[in-house]
């Protein structure tokens, strides 16, 4: 892990935060019950425990230039599905109406880490199926195609790093299967949702109890680090702010257009006219314009821009002075 910011030093409080509150709550409901078994189901579905990495990633976000009422995590986190009505998120990252990034942060503690196993995989597959679902079908319209992520914290214990034998009655497994771990299973897992582009990005750590209480983790695959997935989150985030800053800059360096536009004799004239005048306060006025898009359209069209050129390994342009 980079030092970069101290990054390693606050991925260790998050691991801190993870373990204290799992244990907190599970104190606190055993003693309320007297019953130590329900006290360790509340810390499995108490909820909290991933709080610590949530703000961490929020964090990193407003210091790239976000603004925190862009980013969801306590409330307004609801998504429409394209088969059900909606999904909650963990952390969702929405600017000018458009939908630019939702997260997942997952963890999974023993002793049962076959079912949970199983349960995490159809989550995680089913969540990223059921988005790009809807997406495809235009329930987040004027977005771009928006950043998928997705976090798993696993207890690191015999019965996660020990070989799991497999069923196969009838046929074979694929072969990274044979003989793996539940850790190497998630591993598996999240290296091909990410080149399955179900995911943009995956992060996998692992922590024991003991050493997690002063913020010890590991992370097993050098794919799956912390760090690269909140630099391709943040590549993201840089992209948006700097096309709503220069949206902004725009708007305000343009006249203000008024209704009823001059009579252009030619197309040049028109087009000379709308590089010096914003049509921003009377696009609804104008023949089929659609109410309050204009500053979102250019935006999406910077951000597409801006992602087009990224992907074609060429820097942005130059705005010409004058």
């Amino acid at each position: 892990m980079s030092a970069r910011t101290g990054l390693g030093r606050r991925v260790r409080g998050a691991i801190r935060h993870f373990w204290k509150t799992r244990d907190e709550q599970a104190t606190k409901q055993g003693s309320a019950t007297g019953n130590k078994d329900a006290g360790a189901r509340s810390a499995v579905t108490g909820g909290a425990q991933m709080n610590g990495f949530v703000n961490l990633v929020r964090e990193l976000l407003c210091e790239v230039g976000l603004k925190r009422t862009q980013l969801h995590c306590e409330s307004c986190i609801e998504l429409p599905g394209w088969y059900r009505p909606e999904k909650r998120w963990d952390l969702l990252f929405v600017s000018d109406g458009q939908l630019i990034a939702s997260i997942e942060f997952k963890s999974q503690v023993g002793p049962s880490f076959g079912n949970n196993y199983n349960n995490r995989t159809e989550e995680a597959i089913g969540s990223a199926s059921d988005l790009w679902a809807a997406y495809r079908e235009g329930a987040f319209k004027l977005s771009s195609r928006p950043w998928l992520g997705y976090l798993m914290l696993l207890e690191e214990s015999s019965g996660s790093i020990n070989p799991v034998r497999n069923r196969e009655p009838h046929f074979q497994v694929f072969p990274e299967f044979k003989d793996s771990s539940y850790a190497k299973r998630y591993q598996v897992l999240l290296t091909k949702l990410v080149r399955e582009r179900l995911y943009d990005s995956a992060c996998f750590l692992m922590s024991d109890r003991d050493g997690g209480l002063r913020g010890n983790y590991r992370e097993p695959d050098p794919e799956l680090t912390f760090e690269k997935f909140t630099a391709s989150l943040l590549a993201r985030a840089i992209a948006i702010a700097k096309a709503s800053q220069e949206a902004d800059i725009m708007k305000r360096k343009l006249a203000l257009a008024k209704t009823p536009l001059p009579k252009f004799a030619s197309d040049k004239e028109a087009a000379e006219y709308f590089e010096k005048h914003s049509v921003a306060g009377i696009w609804d006025q104008l023949p089929g314009a659609r109410l309050n898009v204009s500053r979102q359209a250019v935006i999406k069209t910077l951000l597409d821009r801006a992602l087009e050129q990224e992907r074609a390994g060429k820097p942005r342009a130059k705005r010409k002075a004058g």
